[in-house]
C-alpha cells in the first residue's frame, strides 16, 4: 500500500465521485464550496490523469474513535472470548465519542458519518449513488 496522493486515470471529468476504494474526490470547481460547508476537513490534491479531468482533491477521512454501538453477547469469564453482535436494522445505529468534524469514519463499523449540513450537498453531487442512513447520537 502506497502513502501519499491518489494517483490513477479518470476515464471521464467529475465533480464529485465517490469510490469505497480511495472515498470522495471532488473537482476544483465544487472544492471552495465544500471546504465552506466542512473547513476543519483537509483535502489533498491527487494525481489523477485523465482527459479534461480539471484538478482534483481527495477528502481526507479521519477516523475519530467514535463507535457503532453494539450488543456484547456469550461472554466467557474463563478464556475472555466475547461475541459482539451489531444491530442488524440501520434505523438502530447509534454512536457515542462523537468528535467536532462535519466528516468522519468510524474505526469499529467502516462507516463514513457526515454532519446534516453536508447532506444538500452530496445528494445534489452522488445523487442516486449516495445511500443515507440516519444515525442516533449519544452523549
Amino acid at each position: 500500500m502506497d502513502l501519499g496522493p491518489l494517483q490513477g486515470l479518470s476515464h471521464r471529468p467529475f465533480r464529485v465521485t465517490w469510490n469505497t476504494v480511495f472515498g470522495i474526490v471532488l473537482s476544483e470547481e465544487v472544492r471552495d464550496e465544500f471546504a465552506s460547508l466542512a473547513p476543519e476537513i483537509p483535502l489533498v490534491r491527487t494525481n489523477l490523469e485523465g482527459d479534461n479531468l480539471p484538478p482534483t482533491y481527495e477528502i481526507e477521512f479521519r477516523s475519530y474513535g467514535a463507535e457503532l454501538i453494539k450488543e456484547t453477547t456469550d461472554h466467557c469469564d474463563a478464556c475472555g472470548y466475547y461475541q459482539t453482535v451489531f444491530p442488524q436494522d440501520p434505523k438502530d445505529y447509534r454512536i457515542r465519542n462523537v468528535p467536532d468534524a462535519s466528516l468522519f469514519t468510524l474505526r469499529n463499523g467502516g462507516l463514513m458519518i457526515a454532519h446534516d449540513r453536508l447532506i444538500p450537498f452530496f445528494e445534489r453531487e452522488l445523487g442516486p449513488k449516495l445511500k443515507l442512513t440516519p444515525i442516533q447520537v449519544e452523549m
